[in-house]
Order: C-alpha cells, then sequence, then structure tokens
C-alpha cells in the first residue's frame, strides 16, 4: 500500500473520529468515559498525520478528564500522562516532557507497585 493511500485512510478515519466525538459530546456530554476515549482517538489521527500540537491538545483533554473523573492516583491517569509526555517529546518540548514522564512514574510506583507490569513498561518509555 503507497504512503498516499494509507494518508488518505487515515484523513477519512479522522472525518469519522471526529463525527463520533461530536456525538459523544452531544448525546453522553463533555465529562462521560466514552467521550474522552473519543477526545484520545482523534489525537491520535492527528498524530498519525503528523499534526502533534493537535495530537498533543486533544490527549490534553483526556487527561484532564481523567485526572477530574478518576483521580489523580488512578492507574489510567497516569496512562494519559505518558500520552501527554510522549506528543510533547515529538513536539521538541523536552524539558515539560521529562517532567511528565516523571511524575507519571511516580504516581505507577505509588499506585501500581514497583514491580507491577505496567510500572515496568512506563519505566521502559
Amino acid at each position: 500500500m503507497s504512503c498516499s493511500v494509507i494518508w488518505r485512510s487515515t484523513v477519512k478515519a479522522l472525518d469519522y473520529l471526529q463525527r463520533a466525538l461530536e456525538i459523544r459530546r452531544e448525546a453522553l456530554g463533555e465529562n462521560h468515559p466514552n467521550t474522552a476515549t473519543s477526545f484520545d482517538n482523534v489525537g491520535r489521527a492527528f498524530g498519525s498525520l503528523g499534526d502533534c500540537q493537535k495530537a498533543l491538545d486533544y490527549s490534553r483533554r483526556r487527561s484532564r478528564f481523567r485526572r477530574q473523573v478518576l483521580g489523580e492516583k488512578h492507574p489510567d491517569t497516569a496512562t494519559s500522562l505518558n500520552n501527554v509526555g510522549a506528543r510533547s517529546a515529538a513536539l521538541g518540548i523536552i524539558g515539560r516532557s521529562l517532567i511528565i514522564c516523571r511524575r507519571r512514574l511516580a504516581l505507577a510506583r505509588e499506585v501500581l507497585g514497583e514491580k507491577h507490569i505496567r510500572t515496568a513498561v512506563l519505566l521502559g518509555t
């Protein structure tokens, strides 16, 4: 498959993902877990298209949602911090990325423990 075919497919997928986000926001509200998942999906599509700033913006929205709804000490909050850190690094915001990565690792160690598989995965990223 050529790069142009993959790019067109991703653009089409982004259109569907944005429509799904709109529907979920209207039907479920801004603070529903499925709406938050849609934010992340749209962000991933922007990342695949090389728009790292939009990807970061959407990841930040999901991260804020997880902190508000699940709390600061939830494993999924650490995962969303990981995504924000990775997207920050992709934009060259290394200092901010390191701060976020340290925070999410500390959170994983505290919540899951040093020997948990998700903590080990975070150590490797």
